[in-house]
């Protein structure tokens, strides 16, 4: 998958997740699809392309609607760099591995996000946060990333094996 498949996978998801998406909240939460196309990505191609697709995602996310410029950037480069370091040491065909560090991936975004906005001096109901929000994006993230990344799994390595056999 080029560079402009993958700017195109970005900004795809990016207009459906402020448009389309916003009518499938969960009790008034959003599933992250960003979240889950950094780390499938990460999974699936290591830390740097990981962490490429994570800055960029977040980038759109902070020019257009961030509250602190670069945050979403730093957060999902972080996390797409840390999962990403682990592409050669996990199972790729486990159905578990993209759902295990979605769960891992969606707290470690939250906890650095309300941190540092936290630190900004920003008042923040922490209870709110982790008790609704946290809790009921990580179920629907992780229910998402397990179809997501079946799909592009099965996607990428049928076409090398079609590809090849030709």
């Amino acid at each position: 998958m080029g560079i402009v498949s993958i700017l195109l996978v970005i900004i795809i998801n990016f207009i459906f997740q402020t448009t389309l998406f916003q009518h499938f909240r969960i009790f008034g939460v959003l599933p992250n699809t960003t979240l889950i196309i950094v780390i499938v990505f990460a999974i699936l191609w290591g830390r740097k392309r990981g962490a490429m697709v994570g800055f960029f995602s977040g980038a759109l996310q902070d020019i257009l609607f961030g509250t602190i410029l670069g945050l979403n950037a730093l957060i999902y480069m972080l996390l797409g760099f840390s999962v990403g370091s682990f592409e050669n040491k996990i199972f790729k065909d486990n159905a578990i591995t993209p759902i295990f560090f979605t769960v891992l991936g969606t707290i470690f975004y939250h906890l650095l996000y309300y941190l540092i906005i936290y630190a900004t001096q920003n008042k923040i109901d922490f209870a709110v946060i982790f008790g609704k929000i946290i809790a009921i994006e990580t179920v629907c993230n992780s229910i998402l990333s397990g179809f997501a990344y079946n799909k592009l799994f099965h996607y990428l390595y049928q076409s090398k094996i079609k590809i090849k056999i030709r």
